[in-house]
């Protein structure tokens, strides 16, 4: 109902509004907990369906920063653009997200710490426990502190990792069964297709 939404947000203004910003986040099974993922789209399916109704084309309301190779590659791109003169400053993507630095952490009721807000309440993947007592299971901790691409021989080799950071790794534990194999999430697929737009666009 995409395509429905956005007329509504049209007819009430909404799209115009500097106010509001939308975005249309997949239905994932990145916690690989669904055993049926019929009905899901993917992440290229999603991207073809929000692009032509992305403020990026036809002035339409959805906002496609949530595929995040493509918001990393846009980020780049405006550094270029900001330095027409001399060299632009390229910032990698290392991680690809704070959970996969361990640079965020979760304090669910139950007393437990979990890396990433996705996993709470999965307790095999919680990282240690802050009630009744602070204590960090470091072994648990691990899996997810070093996971950048500069870990991960298959990112290592991969074009475009410094754009995409490595992928989730919650993907990558539950799907893979290993954090150092990555889940790309489609991302090469994704930053072609939009590198066609882009192409497209400026014909």
């Amino acid at each position: 109902f995409l395509e429905e939404m956005a007329e509504i947000y049209a007819r009430q203004g909404w799209s115009a509004d500097s106010r509001f910003s939308f975005t249309a986040a997949p239905v994932d099974n990145r916690s690989a907990s669904l055993k049926d993922t019929v009905g899901l789209l993917t992440w290229l399916e999603l991207f073809e369906r929000v692009l032509p109704l992305s403020t990026d084309v036809r002035g339409g309301p959805f906002d496609i920063s949530v595929f995040k190779i493509i918001g990393h590659f846009r980020y780049y791109l405006s550094t270029v653009r900001e330095h027409k003169q001399g060299q632009p400053t390229f910032v990698p993507r290392v991680v690809y997200c704070e959970a996969a630095g361990l640079k965020h952490l979760s304090f669910h009721p139950d007393g437990r710490l979990y890396p990433c807000p996705e996993t709470v309440g999965m307790t095999e993947l919680a990282i240690g426990t802050y009630h009744p007592t602070f204590a960090l299971d470091r072994h648990m901790a691990k899996r997810w502190h070093h996971q950048t691409i500069l870990h991960r021989a298959q990112c290592r080799a991969c074009e475009i990792s410094t754009f995409c950071g490595g992928g989730c790794i919650l993907a990558a534990l539950t799907q893979n069964g290993d954090a150092s194999s990555p889940a790309c999430e489609g991302a090469p697929e994704l930053l072609a297709a939009y590198l066609r737009q882009i192409r497209t666009a400026g014909a």
